[in-house]
């Protein structure tokens, strides 16, 4: 299950990422509004805790952002501001709950934790793209004619899914090596190549690639 804080304050910001690995949770951090935005649109993540006062812009505009793009990721906002005003305006603008600072870390885990209990409860999203199905939730993928699972390593499949997140938009070497390894990782390493060169031999060449542009594939919800 991957998390994504967005917290300008590195002190809290690394204190919810302690507390979310020791609870099983993969986490990605951005610091602004702009960079949380990004990383939105190239990741696929389960639940956005978002802090109100950010930079470059602020947590309001980035809800704004996010839901017109038609992203649907759930969105717990965290903030000192404890007004009727700000609250209804960050539903407003599409946030799924609200956590007033300061917080028990641990009441924070159970919001996430209830949050995705209740999302479960609605059902399973799966997409298709071309002769396969891919279920987010499961994290399965299937040949449609067959009826047969197909194995993917734990990197093929996350590669997968960062292109289907962003569903017919050319995404970058480097942004998915920052996705699905970490910004750790070289940038001119051969490894994106390698491994959509294997996936593709698993799931037929349905991964479009441009030079300059990156990679991407088109799906449905079905």
């Amino acid at each position: 299950m991957k998390i994504l804080v967005i917290e300008d304050d590195k002190i809290i910001n690394n204190n919810i990422k302690t507390i979310f690995n020791s609870s099983g949770f993969l986490v990605d951090q951005a610091f602004t509004g702009a960079q949380g935005l990004q990383k939105s649109q190239i990741n696929y993540y389960e639940v956005i805790v978002l802090d109100i006062n950010l930079p470059v812009f602020d947590g309001f505009e980035y809800l704004k952002q996010l839901r017109s793009l038609g992203n649907k990721t759930p969105v717990i906002v965290l903030s000192a501001r404890d007004s009727i005003d700000d609250k209804t305006k960050a539903f407003k603008y599409g946030a799924d709950d609200y956590l007033v600072k300061p917080f028990d870390l641990n009441i924070l885990v159970m919001k996430i934790n209830a949050l995705i209990s209740r999302l479960n409860n609605k059902g399973n999203v799966v997409f298709k793209a071309g002769n396969i199905k891919i279920n987010t939730f499961y994290k399965t993928v299937t040949n449609i004619k067959s009826g047969k699972l197909i194995d993917l390593t734990a990197k093929e499949y996350s590669i997968l899914e960062c292109l289907i997140i962003n569903n017919g938009r050319f995404v970058t070497a480097e942004n998915i090596l920052e996705s699905v390894w970490g910004e750790q990782i070289d940038e001119f390493t051969q490894t994106v190549k390698i491994h959509i060169s294997n996936i593709r031999k698993k799931i037929g060449d349905i991964i479009i690639n441009k030079k300059g542009q990156g990679y991407k594939i088109q799906t449905e919800v079905i």
